[in-house]
């Protein structure tokens, strides 16, 4: 049995309903170009390949999970002969646009277990009503990259339980993964890709960087030798002054002796001087003590003056703001004439009164009433204006001129007011003669009240007797115009003062005021009058209470004296005091400074006599000590950093580690001079091995080609007689082969290198510095060499030979070979692994190489899958792919046994999407 993939089942995925392709022998897809031929078979990438970022479909994922899985209810599954039995390894659709879900089911393929077959209706199963039923099948769901990766792999109970042994026992599986596809994608394989692979086939025979990096393994060292040797020089040329930079330690150790000595005496000196000056400042401190005392009593009776005087000067202050008022009182009143103030008062009291009155009488009236009164009294007085003014023609007057007096009596009472207003312009006297004899016949007086025309008697005992009077007399309408005139302007005057009641009640405010002021006016001038006898007692008491100040501030400056010459003496054992602690200070301050500059633990003493010394002397001395060591010191710092910008080696360490290292490095010149002389060697001698070690993995390289090339010898290709590959050793591969060929009697020694072979040495290695790094793949090219049937040979830089069938005849033995050894476990492609291998376009090639590299193929152990517009009986099966009513593919197989096309499956006549 095969370890191999049997079955791919495309299901509602890369543009087919359903499509089965049986992949236990060689198969042939038959389509136009652009059909999805090649992606079909790119899916076998989602078998061989674990992680989704790592397939190359030539499409962003996106558009790939489009493409695959445009729904829920989408699958690609693979049936495949394992180590354990039939699998099918399948991916489902989870969403449009999203990743999909990998999974594992056990046993063969079941198109029932996928596909819902309802009436003849064939639809596929979405995978949440799927997964339910395969409780015993399912062995694995979302599986991960790394559940992926181990079901490739060897089963193994304990450390792979899962594995189905689909590539062996691989040790490099990322290799694999490249290889397997670029074998899905042999007509775009170059020389260069070529070369890639074969060195990481070789990778692990060859060297383990497979480059040199000459900066890090020649210049690097080389540079580091020569600093040592420069170094050494510097050592060589600083000897005189690293020795005068002993000598002068040495010296310093002395100083250091003394310093010990004299601090060791120090404390018993500082005591005993310490003491004495501690004596001399308790006696300061208790006379001052003594002086201080007599100052409370001072101070008291001082602040008994000042509190007497503060309560005079309140009383005093109290009294002076009396006076002032006063005075500030008398210069206003003086300006105050109170006669005309309470003038004032009254006419703004009268004032007041009117206004309020005013007020009063026009708070309550209907300010529309009186403007309608006033319109009617004006109406009223513009017609008696006009009868007045217009009083020559008027009935009365021309009647009066015609008719006695008591002919007129009798006429006013037949008349009236409302009806000779209307009759007054109808009225016109034409003959006053016939008028007067009509009236003397017909106006007999009898009874007074009644009268009798012709025809009419009348009444007129109710009736108001004013009639032509009230028409025509002037007098009369005179008194009624003065009358009307008067009521008008009343009725005026009120509604202007309605109008204004804001303004009168303003001015009602106003007067309050002024009147409140001359109120206060006059109440200040009584209170002026009233207050001019305490004003002359307040002038006696200021006087008195002031002469009482004076005195008491007098005895305060007696005190003040008292207390000022306390104070000096006070102030004066201050200074004793003061000065006892600054020679306190001072000794306590040397013997401190002593102390902070004390001898370090490892000093040695030396013995001084110091017996007549004071401590101050001995300070002195010691400073002087102190200081001469600090010059020492600097010197030898100073020495030391010009030593140290000469050797790094110095950076970090004391000065005594300093001086130390350079005394041991003098006495080692003799021992640094054969260790540099060693380290040339070494050098020169690892360089030449790293040479020797990058030279060996092309000739690894060159190895791996000789049995590759036996493995193309063996295999019969149309119109060649031979083809092999070989490696071009170029000029790089030249300098690295020279100086892998250095012996240790060619390099040069310390001490005897001149500049000549310096210049023949470094001739050999500047190439290789200017490039950097030397890689495996610059040391050689890749030819291949082709020889015909004529026995005419040609070598190519490329693997696209004239013949597009040797092309890939060669393609595929080398990447079969590279395969095998990229597995290269126990079991080989070929023995129990069979792979799939795909040519597109198999159509372009004639039938002669067509049919040998199907040989080929199976021979070395792939699965030849071939695709092209036009069918061949070269494989054992054929698929022709073909687009139905609704632009889906359908997919149609005939055998060698039999030439029917037969459909695989109906059509879905339906597609659940979302």
């Amino acid at each position: 049995m095969k370890l191999q993939p049997t079955k791919i089942i495309l299901i509602n995925s890369a543009n087919c309903q359903y499509a089965e392709f049986d992949l236990s022998d060689s198969l042939h897809l038959v389509a136009l170009n652009n059909r999805g031929k090649t992606s079909i078979i790119n899916t076998l990438q989602f078998l061989y390949i674990d992680s989704f970022k790592e397939i190359n479909f030539g499409y962003t994922l996106d558009e790939t999970w489009k493409h695959y899985f445009p729904a829920v209810g989408s699958y690609i599954l693979f049936e495949l002969n394992t180590l354990t039995g039939k699998k099918v390894f399948g991916l489902s659709a989870t969403g449009f646009g999203s990743q999909p879900e990998k999974f594992l089911l056990d046993g063969e393929y079941d198109s029932n277990d996928f596909i819902d077959n309802t009436d003849g209706k064939l639809t596929p199963k979405k995978p949440d009503f799927l997964f339910p039923l395969f409780s015993t099948k399912l062995l694995g769901r979302q599986l991960e990259s790394k559940h992926h990766r181990a079901l490739l792999r060897p089963f193994s109970q304990k450390q792979n339980p899962s594995g189905l042994g689909l590539i062996g026992d691989t040790r490099d599986y990322r290799l694999f993964k490249r290889l397997f596809r670029q074998l899905l994608q042999l007509k775009g394989i170059s020389i260069k890709d070529l070369k890639a692979q074969i060195e990481q086939v070789n990778h692990s025979v060859m060297e383990k960087e497979q480059r040199i990096n000459v900066q890090r393994e020649f210049s690097e060292p080389y540079e580091k030798v020569r600093k040592e040797q420069d170094a050494l020089r510097r050592l060589q040329d600083n000897q005189l002054t690293i020795e005068n930079l002993i000598e002068r330690t040495e010296q310093l150790k002395k100083r250091q002796g003394k310093l010990v000595s004299y601090h060791l005496k120090a404390n018993k000196l500082f005591a005993e001087e310490d003491q004495l000056l501690n004596e001399k400042l308790e006696t300061c401190q208790d006379q001052q003590t003594r002086a201080k005392d007599r100052l409370p009593e001072i101070t008291l009776a001082k602040q008994d003056k000042q509190s007497t005087i503060s309560r005079e000067d309140q009383r005093l202050g109290v009294i002076n703001n009396d006076i002032t008022r006063y005075e500030a009182l008398t210069r206003e009143c003086n300006t105050i004439v109170v006669e005309l103030e309470k003038q004032k008062a009254a006419n703004l009291e009268q004032e007041l009164d009117g206004l309020q009155e005013k007020l009063f009488n026009v708070r309550n009236n209907d300010l529309s009433a009186l403007e309608n009164s006033l319109a009617f009294k004006q109406e009223k007085l513009s017609k008696t204006q006009l009868q007045l003014n217009n009083l020559s023609s008027t009935l009365y007057v021309q009647l009066k001129s015609v008719l006695s007096d008591s002919e007129l009596s009798t006429l006013y009472k037949l008349s009236n007011v409302e009806l000779w207003s209307l009759l007054s312009d109808k009225f016109e006297v034409e003959d006053a003669t016939a008028l007067k004899a009509f009236l003397s016949q017909q106006l007999v007086v009898s009874d007074g009240d009644k009268f009798k025309l012709p025809g009419l008697s009348v009444d007129l005992s109710s009736v108001s007797a004013l009639g032509l009077q009230q028409l025509g007399n002037p007098e009369f309408l005179q008194k009624q115009v003065d009358k009307l005139t008067t009521e008008s302007n009343e009725l005026r005057e009120k509604i202007n003062s309605i109008r204004e009641q804001a303004s009168l009640q303003k001015r009602v405010d106003e007067i309050k005021v002024s009147l409140a002021a001359i109120n206060a006016q006059l109440k200040k001038h009584a209170d002026w009058q009233a207050a001019k006898v305490d004003y002359q007692k307040w002038i006696e008491q200021s006087e008195q209470i002031m002469a009482a100040i004076v005195q008491h501030k007098h005895e305060m400056g007696e005190f003040d004296e008292k207390a000022y010459e306390i104070r000096q003496k006070v102030k004066q054992f201050a200074e004793n005091i003061k000065t006892t602690r600054q020679q306190i200070e001072v000794l306590t301050g040397q013997k401190r400074w002593i102390e902070s500059h004390s001898p370090d633990s490892d000093w040695i003493e030396t013995e001084v006599i110091y017996d007549t010394l004071s401590f101050e002397a001995l300070y002195d001395e010691y400073r002087k000590q102190f200081e001469a060591l600090g010059e020492d010191r600097s010197a030898i710092a100073q020495n030391l950093e010009q030593l140290r910008s000469r050797f790094i080696h110095l950076a970090g360490l004391t000065n005594t580690d300093a001086i130390g290292f350079l005394s041991n490095q003098l006495e080692a010149i003799p021992e640094q001079e054969k260790s540099i002389n060693d380290e040339w060697k070494r050098i020169f001698t690892s360089f030449a091995s790293h040479c020797r070690g990058i030279i060996d993995s092309v000739d690894a390289i060159d190895s791996y080609l000789n049995n590759l090339n036996q493995l193309l010898s063996s295999q019969t290709i149309s119109n060649l007689q031979s083809i092999k590959i070989v490696i071009g050793k170029n000029e790089w591969y030249q300098r690295v082969q020279k100086i892998k060929e250095w012996k240790e009697n060619d390099l040069p020694l310390f001490g005897g290198l001149d500049e000549s072979s310096i210049d023949d040495l470094m001739g050999s290695i500047k190439p290789l510095l200017d490039k950097v790094n030397i890689t495996i793949a610059d040391l050689y090219d890749l030819v291949l060499i082709v020889v015909d049937t004529h026995g005419k040979e040609k070598r190519y830089q490329s693997l696209d030979l004239e013949s597009n069938g040797t092309s890939i005849t060669v393609k595929t033995i080398i990447f079969i070979s590279m395969l095998n050894q990229a597995i290269s476990g126990k079991k080989k492609i070929g023995e129990t692994i069979r792979l799939p291998f795909y040519v597109d376009e198999i159509d372009s090639l004639d039938d002669a190489n067509a049919q040998n590299i199907h040989d080929i193929a199976v021979k070395l152990g792939l699965i030849p899958i071939f695709a092209s517009p036009k069918g061949s009986g070269i494989c054992k099966r054929l698929y022709q792919l073909e687009n139905n009513s609704v632009g889906k593919l359908m997919i149609h197989k005939k055998t060698r046994e039999s030439d029917k096309l037969v459909l695989v499956r109906p059509t879905f006549e339906r597609v659940e999407s979302e």
